[in-house]
């Protein structure tokens, strides 16, 4: 299914806690999502999901640069919805990083 098994596995490492509570791991996250984005490098999911993960670990420039590669994906008809609604999440989500971007410059100029 174009890497969706691997999406959905890299988001499971990196949304669940890590041990002794959880089984997450960001290191087999990570290698899980850039696995999707190698089957599927044009997918929005593969994209936005991968652009969260980074966002999640403050790697602003390049969280924007691949949700602004899933909203440029194309919308697959037999997931019509799904997509319309992934693609809303990356807008916002691009707008999130493009204000963090501003407000991390802002406070290099702030003097303690």
């Amino acid at each position: 299914m174009k890497g969706s098994a691997y999406v959905m596995l890299g988001t499971l490492y990196y949304m669940a806690p890590m041990w002794p509570i959880g089984f997450g791991d960001d290191a087999t996250a990570q290698k899980m999502l850039q696995t999707a984005l190698q089957i599927n490098p044009d997918g929005i999911d593969s994209n936005y999901f991968y652009g969260d993960f980074l966002l999640a670990h403050n790697k602003l420039d390049e969280a924007e640069t691949y949700f602004k590669h899933a909203i440029a994906a194309p919308v697959r008809p037999e997931q019509l919805h799904a997509d319309i609604q992934l693609k809303e999440e990356a807008t916002r989500a691009l707008r999130n990083t493009q204000e963090r971007k501003i407000s991390n410059a802002k406070n290099l100029f702030v003097d303690f």
